[in-house]
């Protein structure tokens, strides 16, 4: 990924991976990636949590193509 700087708010730094095609650095990689696990999880826990609290995640998904979809109608 060559000088593409990350797309979650207010970071400066490059990103190095994407998530859902949204180039993204490290850390917000890891902090998405650890948020969707927690998602996801099979058992209700403690630390499973609901769509509306993917705080990480809501701030890159209007930048998704799930997302632009329907403005492609």
């Amino acid at each position: 990924m060559e000088n593409t700087e990350c797309k979650y708010p207010g970071c400066k730094k490059s990103a190095v991976t994407t998530y859902a095609l949204v180039p993204i650095c490290a850390t917000h990689y890891s902090d998405i990636y650890n948020e969707t696990i927690n998602y996801y999880k099979k058992k209700r826990t403690s630390n499973q949590i609901n769509y509306s609290d993917r705080e990480h995640y809501h701030k890159i998904s209007h930048l998704t193509p799930l997302a632009n979809k329907e403005e492609m109608q």
